[in-house]
């Protein structure tokens, strides 16, 4: 298993590549069930590596909504995010925090990439290439609203506002592995 994991602006997160045999073999239920474990695995190393935390009775919970939280710690910021074999993950202390990773080329209408990215795609761009800027923007998009705690990416009316202490980070590496991946941070904004 590829693995990494990183401190920016007081949030922790790290990322991990599932091995072939894992997704080659298992069921769809099976499949969603290990990254969950995963997740919860790495968050709970993040949680006791960089904001003391035991890891013994560490729970992960979701929030109507989805949102998950670590029961007793109501200061921590979480966020989970999972596409195909890759696990994301970032905590924060007293800070909002969202995270988000897709594939690089996802596919898309011409009006969702006109509202995603701001502008329709570029003629001389290759499908790939558009798939890419579009897969970039969404995921910075998709943390920011995981960030802001509004509804998602599909179900918001108007994008989240971008405030001067808001922090939206592209994780470049994983471009390289044809995976789009960023992070979002707020200390303006509380868990």
């Amino acid at each position: 298993m590829d693995r990494s994991s990183t401190t920016d602006g007081g949030v922790a997160y790290a990322w991990e590549i599932l091995p072939d045999d894992v997704l080659s073999e298992s069921s769809v239920g099976e499949l969603i069930k290990i990254r969950r474990e995963n997740a919860r695995r790495m968050l709970g190393a993040l949680a006791v590596s960089h904001f003391g935390l035991s890891q013994r009775g560490l729970r992960i919970e979701h929030r109507e909504g989805g949102r998950p939280f670590i029961p007793g710690f109501d200061r921590a910021g979480v966020s989970i995010s999972y596409s195909r074999e890759v696990v994301c993950v970032a905590i924060s202390q007293g800070q909002a925090v969202g995270i988000d990773v897709e594939h690089a080329h996802l596919s898309y209408s011409a009006s969702l990439f006109l509202r995603v990215v701001g502008a329709h795609p570029r003629a001389e761009d290759s499908r790939a290439e558009s798939g890419l800027r579009f897969s970039r923007h969404w995921t910075r998009l998709e943390a920011l609203h995981k960030c802001c705690g509004s509804a998602g990416l599909l179900n918001a009316v108007e994008q989240p506002e971008l405030r001067d202490t808001t922090t939206v980070r592209e994780i470049e590496a994983m471009v390289e592995c044809g995976v789009a991946f960023s992070v979002a941070y707020d200390p303006a904004l509380h868990p």
